[in-house]
């Protein structure tokens, strides 16, 4: 199942209709509800979707937006502080009663963040003087890393917590939790702490959520590869995003940078959510051809050749 996700157009027009339209000029059926999307909005697409106008596949934490401080990372479900983590919490499951109303959907997640200064910038700020790999680089990294190490279980244990009340409240809805790989080193999860929540909750309607431009900008800052997040992870994962990246710039219309598709699809079903998000403005002959050759390409209904670049 192929979905836009509302980032594409949200960041231009707050019009349902206008977003709506462009989806199915696009070539898209179904929509993902983004972070960006006011309350408004939400419901004019709910009220679309009742009309059999458009699907939606999946709802992306917070939606629909914190009006005071909106995006996905407004509040921290991995937060020390307890007020910040007790608003994450009940706005994630103002998310869920949305995803709720729009039938059994799946919510996707960002976890939070281990409390640190934010070296990842200064990385990515070697990164594009062309110092990737020098010694300052790898100290950087090195300091990151080991920060990060002695400061994440009590961040995860928060963690835990909240997703012990998400799972109580989401699971009885029929509602999935997705658990979205991240772009910053800081951020959770990093490629194990995945192994460690998949664990923590199995059995339960916990899942795997795969960001092809954040596992690309991972492999790119020599992090970790992002095959590796595949081959670990796709026997839980629920749903990809699907965009581009060049270098560690990321959320490009698909054949805008140079990562081949094609090798995403071993690791996907035809049961596997499969959404479009990329944001970042392009020609609309290059948004066509993206977007139709990521169609071609991942389909299983049509065994076909995935198109030439």
């Amino acid at each position: 199942m192929f979905a836009l996700s509302t980032a594409w157009g949200s960041r231009r027009t707050s019009d349902a209709k206008e977003i709506i339209e462009e989806a199915r000029r696009l070539g898209f059926d179904y929509l993902e509800l983004g972070h960006s999307l006011g309350l408004r909005a939400v419901m004019e697409i709910l009220e679309a979707s009742e009309r059999g106008e458009i699907g939606v596949t999946s709802v992306h934490n917070f939606c629909p937006s914190v009006q005071w401080a909106p995006g996905p990372d407004a509040y921290s479900p991995s937060s020390l502080d307890q007020r910040e983590r007790a608003m994450a919490v009940k706005k994630t499951k103002d998310t869920i009663d949305m995803a709720e109303r729009f039938g059994e959907k799946v919510v996707v997640m960002h976890m939070g963040q281990v409390e640190m200064k934010r070296f990842s910038q200064l990385l990515i700020e070697l990164y594009h003087a062309g110092e990737r790999g020098s010694p300052q680089y790898e100290k950087i990294k090195g300091k990151l890393l080991a920060k990060r190490e002695k400061r994440r279980f009590r961040h995860l244990d928060v963690l835990y917590k909240s997703l012990d009340e998400l799972v109580a409240y989401s699971e009885p809805k029929g509602i999935k939790i997705g658990v979205e790989n991240r772009y910053s080193l800081e951020d959770i999860p990093f490629f194990d702490e995945i192994k460690l929540i998949l664990e923590k909750f199995e059995g339960s309607n916990v899942y795997y959520w795969h960001d092809v431009g954040h596992a690309l900008c991972c492999e790119e800052l020599d992090v970790m590869p992002q095959e590796s997040f595949l081959q670990m992870y796709s026997d839980r994962m629920v749903g990809i995003h699907l965009h581009d990246a060049i270098g560690v710039r990321d959320h490009r219309v698909p054949l805008i940078g140079n990562f081949d598709f094609t090798t995403l699809k071993p690791y996907l079903s035809r049961e596997t959510i499969k959404v479009v998000e990329a944001f970042v403005p392009a020609p609309e002959e290059d948004v066509v051809r993206g977007m139709k050759y990521i169609q071609e390409c991942l389909a299983y209904e049509e065994e076909e050749a995935c198109p030439k670049r």
